[in-house]
């Protein structure tokens, strides 16, 4: 299979797949029934991307689960899985803006180990994916090695660009009204880059 064609397999395997999430015609699983036939070999990443609570990891994991019972193994992953700690964060703040004390923003993630491992994902390595608890405010484990070819990604900012310096110059809310008067925060997060 041609790198084209393995897109062209990407599209039909979501669209059909979300096809089946929506609507659970049997029409739908038997188009993807055939198409884990002919999955091909290179890896894929899929990025969800919306607000806190929109339902990104449902849609993962639901969209997880359907692939396997097709036989077509893939990994989830979170952009919130690559925190910096509080202490690595704690150090943001001491030298950037107070703000980055909080989890969450561009710049308060380990971009680097993230970018690395979906670089060596899509080059065929297993990978062991980190996983963050929200809850203690720290790293609690890797994942095992898998051999997946399918990865989701999702986060609240995958995909976002950063901003032009022009549309800084206002502040958006309360918050950096009070906070950041002189949007140095902001700036700092728009310098984190892509996403």
């Amino acid at each position: 299979m041609t790198d084209n064609s393995g897109y062209l397999w990407l599209r039909q395997w979501l669209f059909y797949s979300l096809k089946v999430q929506l609507s659970n015609q049997s029409v739908w699983n038997e188009q993807l029934r055939r198409l884990s036939e002919e999955q091909p070999s290179q890896s894929f990443i899929i990025g969800i991307s919306g607000a806190q609570g929109s339902g990104k990891s449902t849609l993962a994991a639901s969209l997880q689960q359907l692939w396997l019972e097709q036989g077509v193994r893939s990994d989830v992953i979170s952009l919130d899985d690559y925190y910096l700690e509080p202490a690595q964060r704690l150090e943001l703040a001491r030298l950037w803006h107070p703000l980055f004390a909080e989890r969450g923003v561009p710049g308060t993630h380990e971009t680097g180990l993230l970018l690395s491992q979906l670089r060596a994902f899509l080059r065929g390595d297993a990978q062991s994916w980190r996983r963050y608890d929200k809850g203690r405010d720290c790293i609690s484990a890797y994942s095992e090695k898998t051999d997946a070819r399918l990865l989701i990604l999702e986060g609240w900012c995958v995909g976002v660009a950063a901003q032009a310096d022009a549309a800084l110059l206002t502040s958006l809310n309360m918050l950096e009204q009070q906070q950041d008067p002189d949007v140095i925060w902001r700036r700092k997060v728009n310098q984190s880059g892509n996403y």
